[in-house]
């Protein structure tokens, strides 16, 4: 067993977790290390074969920093909705030999992870579910009696690429360092948009 349960899901309910989206807009140079995540040659043939050659950035990237016991995220995604309709705005399909994806997940690791640590969790193989997921098991409140729910080991500069189709969320940190940050970038194919907003750093507020 690894160990994970409805409690080990829950926080200490006091210390929130933190999100900024703007690191594309920080002064110079503290953005230059966001924006060359946006081109690891390493993840553009990847991005061609899963998005389509044109792939775009769609809506704002995330950072997000859990302290110890800070609050992890409800499982979410999927291409089905609670009613168990199909949802083309979080697809994953595989036709006639060729595999799309809206939106891609891309994953940079800041911190260490081990399995137990808490941080991300992913369902692998929901991405192809026909079913949608549970309530109880969406809100935690029921999981892994059968080791369903994968918590990766992942090391700093690690990519991790997820499509938006599978379902994943977030555990608390208990890891042994005292927080976790990961920055997230989703992408979307050429004629497609997700995202509903956008930061513009001259905009009028």
């Amino acid at each position: 067993s690894s160990g994970i349960n409805a409690e080990y899901g829950q926080g200490d309910h006091v210390t929130g977790r933190l999100d900024c989206g703007t690191m594309l807009n920080w002064d110079k140079p503290h953005c230059d290390i966001f924006r060359k995540f946006l081109v690891i040659p390493q993840v553009i043939p990847v991005m061609n074969e899963l998005c389509g050659k044109g792939y775009r950035l769609d809506h704002l990237p995330l950072t997000i920093i859990q302290y110890k016991d800070a609050e992890g995220f409800d499982l979410h995604g999927g291409n089905l909705d609670e009613k168990g309709e199909w949802m083309q705005d979080l697809s994953y399909e595989f036709r006639f030999g060729k595999i799309s994806c809206n939106p891609l997940n891309v994953a940079i690791p800041l911190d260490k992870t081990e399995p137990g640590d808490g941080g991300f969790v992913i369902i692998p193989g929901s991405h192809k579910a026909n079913f949608p997921i549970p309530p109880e098991i969406a809100e935690c409140d029921k999981l892994d009696e059968n080791n369903y729910l994968i918590n990766p080991a992942l090391n700093p500069g690690d990519v991790l690429i997820f499509t938006e189709a599978a379902t994943h969320g977030a555990f608390p940190w208990r890891g042994p360092t005292e927080s976790r940050r990961t920055v997230f970038y989703r992408f979307c194919p050429p004629n497609f948009a997700y995202g509903r907003g956008y930061f513009d750093k001259n905009a009028e507020l």
